[in-house]
């Protein structure tokens, strides 16, 4: 009987990647200078229908030409070293990152073909994940090793040259160093999980060295009575290429970099984990049965809106590992999470405009086109009293620097989805010249001509 379900097991994933094959390769109409794929649509569940997904993915891919045969470790000698060190591990119950500066200078967010540098991290002459170098960045990164066991452990970064050439040129990176934490942050750390990037095949243009990049790794705890926690792992990306409308994320959510909540594991008083799922193809949360770096699930970026499967292990896929943020309670805004981290924003804002998602008129627009992101003021979580305020008055009163007050239209989707919102300024009235907002007890940021965020003060 396990035969027979087995093999219908393998014909069904075979069947369920054969969707999923047609839909990394149809693109949704839209106004955009570059739509993408939509991506997997079916999540393969059982080993036997894993198989039979990863056959078919591999026989389109070779009947395609773009089947993905590059090796991390392969390359490794052929990727430039840029620095090298030592880290100590501490063993069970400790988890031990490493940090160092990166920079390429060469490269822009906002410059097709030269988005970002790639440095390919080895442990111990073996691959461990990529982090995308942003020149928007402050130049410091942390990579998530896990547990290592106790003892001396070798760590290179290397330029991945062959994965972004043009972006790559002058990169740099020393620094190195690592550091071991305990108690409840290695809990956490131990728990995040390891990213498969998407489309990291240099030919194609929707690499996430190019695009829609994960920027920050965020655990909200929740502690309960009986001592157990539950960990929620959100990733925040430079923005959705699929999904949900820019102008909708701008009215909806107050930005349109995508804070998507991946992964969720409970674990018990004693640590030991009871649940674990994961944010599937759809918007479908699933228990997850995937594989683990040793405590740390997989998972496979696998949409054009940045969910996942656990369906990992293609071949060349390079692994997103960065150090999480620290922890958040479970109500903390992703608004508020990129005002500590600012450059977020400007990564964001260079995307939108790049990849045409901006027009200067409202002719020009069509249905899924913003303004200019400079000319928006994004706000947190709103309150009732500060929507009422907002209605009330028919839009958001925004004080300029000759101490006039103009009025900000809001649209109708004003309180809906999770009432964080970006309201554009009124003709005449300029970021630059903005001090603040009507709105007692509301966050609320501009970005300047360079794109980089600029907080207001609080209303009095």
């Amino acid at each position: 009987m396990s035969v027979v379900s087995n093999i219908g097991g393998f014909v069904f994933g075979a069947l369920e990647q054969l969707v999923n094959s047609i839909a990394h390769r149809v693109v949704l109409p839209t106004d955009l200078i570059s739509p993408v794929p939509v991506g997997d649509v079916l999540e393969p569940r059982s080993d036997a229908r894993r198989a039979g997904a990863d056959l078919v993915e591999d026989l389109v891919e070779r009947l395609s030409g773009v089947h993905r045969n590059r090796d991390a470790d392969e390359l490794r000698d052929a990727r430039p070293r840029l620095t090298e060190g030592d880290v100590v591990g501490q063993g069970p119950g400790t988890v031990t990152r490493v940090t160092f500066e990166a920079d390429a200078p060469s490269a822009n967010w906002g410059t097709t073909g030269r988005e970002s540098g790639l440095v390919a991290v080895y442990v111990n002459g073996r691959y461990h994940s990529t982090v995308v170098v942003l020149h928007e960045r402050d130049g410091s990164y942390v990579v998530n090793l896990g547990s290592l066991p106790a003892g001396r452990h070798h760590v290179d970064l290397r330029a991945a040259t062959d994965l972004a050439p043009e972006a790559n040129v002058g990169l740099r990176a020393g620094g190195l160093r690592g550091t071991t934490i305990t108690g409840e942050a290695a809990q956490v750390e131990a728990h995040a999980p390891i990213f498969e990037l998407r489309d990291t095949d240099p030919g194609r243009r929707h690499s996430v060295g190019r695009n829609d990049t994960p920027m920050l790794i965020v655990p909200a705890v929740t502690r309960h009575a009986d001592g157990s926690k539950t960990i929620e792992y959100r990733v925040v990306f430079s923005n959705e290429d699929g999904g949900t409308k820019t102008t909708d994320l701008m009215d909806k959510y107050g930005r349109t970099a995508d804070g998507e909540p991946m992964y969720r594991v409970t674990l018990d008083a004693q640590g030991a984990v009871t649940a674990a799922t994961y944010q599937a193809p759809v918007h479908r949360w699933l228990p997850f049965e995937g594989a683990h770096a040793g405590t740390r699930p997989i998972l496979r970026i696998s949409t054009a809106n940045n969910l996942t499967s656990a369906r990992t292990g293609t071949p060349g896929a390079e692994r997103w590992s960065e150090a999480t943020t620290g922890i958040v309670g479970p109500g903390v805004s992703d608004f508020e999470v990129m005002r500590t981290n600012p450059w977020t924003w400007q990564v964001m804002a260079k995307e939108l405009v790049r990849e045409g998602k901006t027009a200067l008129t409202q002719a020009a627009r069509g249905a899924n086109r913003i303004g200019d992101p400079r000319r928006y003021v994004y706000l947190d979580m709103l309150t009732d009293v500060a929507i009422a305020a907002i209605r009330v008055a028919g839009g958001l009163e925004v004080r300029l620097a000759d101490g006039r007050t103009v009025l900000a239209k809001v649209g109708a989707k004003l309180g809906t989805g999770n009432r964080q919102v970006a309201i554009e300024l009124p003709d005449g009235a300029t970021a630059e010249a903005v001090r603040g907002v009507a709105l007692i007890g509301i966050r609320a940021i501009v970005l300047d001509t360079s794109y980089a965020m600029r907080e207001l003060p609080a209303a009095a």
